[in-house]
């Protein structure tokens, strides 16, 4: 009897933990400015790769 609640009391300590370290995770501020203009960035970069590419592959 003692060993299954012992075992009980550490799954749930064990989910209490896996909680309070995933919650702050959870709680992202909105994205930075910065962020999206790299993004846009990268798109446009890759956007240009695909054309340069593309040209390459099959010339006209």
């Amino acid at each position: 009897m003692m060993n299954k609640l012992g075992i009980f009391l550490f799954a749930v300590s064990m989910v209490v933990a896996l909680l309070v370290v995933s919650l702050p995770a959870g709680t992202r501020a909105s994205p930075n400015i910065d962020e999206a203009a790299n993004m846009a960035e990268a798109l446009r970069y890759l956007e240009q790769i695909d054309k340069y590419y593309s040209q390459m592959a099959r010339p006209r």
